[in-house]
């Protein structure tokens, strides 16, 4: 049989009085359930919004300041542009350097830096459409596969399938920023135009985006054959 002492709090003192032992259970297990009501949902806050899921985050709310600025079309704005979007992608490398180093990798910041990349790119990227600096069906290619891919990922992890970043992937991610930053320059810098490199770096990410869309779609077809198999 199980000893029940070894349940109780090191103060715990068995009294022969059999009210004062009764009102000592009756604190102990109110501060056991004060701590599960209390304790417990302020750790997991902690964790979630951690110093890494913060920066992530703060790549998600710089993303209108990019819009707004390539709204007010002209070179002084497209510049600021320029610069508030090299600041955000630059948060992309941050947040994982600091979860790596200060160990708090959690399921929200896997969640929230693909989504923060997606959501900063294609707005941008939706944007060129409205501005006449991109083609639409480019953009719409981008936009669908990145649909596709959250989408894919959902399902993998309902189903328990691993499906995560591969150097594709990442090598997109690379290229988008890399065409983006010299659309974004549509005026001449210093007598250099700087643009028609953004649209061959944007067709080019464009080849490796759908390269690397039909990738994740054939690791989730793998994935969920050996899983049917088990």
């Amino acid at each position: 049989m199980t000893d029940i002492s070894a349940l109780l709090p090191e103060d715990f003192v068995l009294h022969c009085d059999a009210r004062d032992n009764y009102g000592q259970l009756f604190r102990f297990f109110r501060r056991v359930k004060f701590n599960e009501r209390i304790g417990a949902p302020k750790k997991c806050r902690s964790e979630m919004f951690n110093l890494a899921n913060k920066i992530t985050l703060l790549r998600v709310f710089m993303t209108p300041l990019v819009v707004v600025l390539l709204y007010f079309e002209g070179p002084v704005f497209c510049i600021l542009a320029a610069c508030a979007f090299v600041l955000a992608s630059i948060t992309d490398w941050i947040d994982g350097y600091v979860a790596r180093r200060e160990k708090i990798v959690t399921s929200l910041g896997k969640f929230l830096d693909p989504l923060a990349d997606k959501i900063l790119i294609c707005s941008v990227l939706i944007m060129f459409v409205k501005l006449g600096w991109a083609s639409a069906w480019v953009v719409i290619v981008i936009v669908c596969r990145e649909l596709v891919v959250t989408g894919l990922r959902a399902m993998a992890s309902d189903a328990g399938i691993c499906l995560a970043a591969d150097k594709f992937g990442k090598a997109k991610t690379v290229l988008q920023i890399t065409a983006i930053v010299p659309l974004m320059l549509h005026y001449p810098v210093a007598g250099v135009a700087f643009w028609p490199l953004g649209e061959i770096l944007l067709y080019i990410a464009l080849a490796v985006t759908v390269f690397s869309g039909a990738n994740y779609c054939y690791d989730f077809y793998n994935g969920a054959c050996r899983r049917q198999q088990l």
